[in-house]
């Protein structure tokens, strides 16, 4: 499932005390999540939930505040912090690629000289050094 879903944002932190949770993003235009009602959060591994968006607002340029139906309050939020965000199936969003590691997330590694394989889980940046976490 996960190669027809595109990968967008993360959740970064609760907010307030309703359950509100910021999201991060790469979109060229984050106007468009409104119209599309539902975000899908990988919980685990291959295991994408979709979630209800009940009201989104700009936070600042790349990061929304979201409520989400079904999640009311801090801790019932903190289960999908640090959780990656995929756009629902059929939708395809216009990314702004500049800059941009998570576009990376999902990709599959493989190291010849062991031949072994590994896939890029998360995309980590740390006093400007990006780490691949596989």
């Amino acid at each position: 499932m996960q190669e027809t879903l595109v990968h967008f944002g993360k959740i970064l932190s609760t907010h307030g005390f309703k359950g509100h949770v910021l999201l991060t993003h790469q979109l060229q235009n984050n106007k468009e999540l409104n119209a599309w009602g539902t975000i899908m959060v990988a919980l685990n591994t291959n295991s994408f939930i979709p979630f209800f968006i009940e009201k989104i607002s700009t936070f600042n340029e790349k990061e929304l505040l979201c409520k989400l139906e079904e999640i009311n309050s801090p801790e019932e939020a903190k289960e999908i912090v640090n959780c990656n965000v995929y756009a629902p199936p059929g939708i395809e969003p216009k990314l702004d690629v500049d800059n941009s590691w998570e576009l990376v997330i999902g990709f599959e590694l493989h190291d010849k000289a062991s031949n072994t394989k590994a896939t890029i889980e998360a995309v980590k940046v740390i006093a400007g050094q990006t780490f691949f976490e596989i």
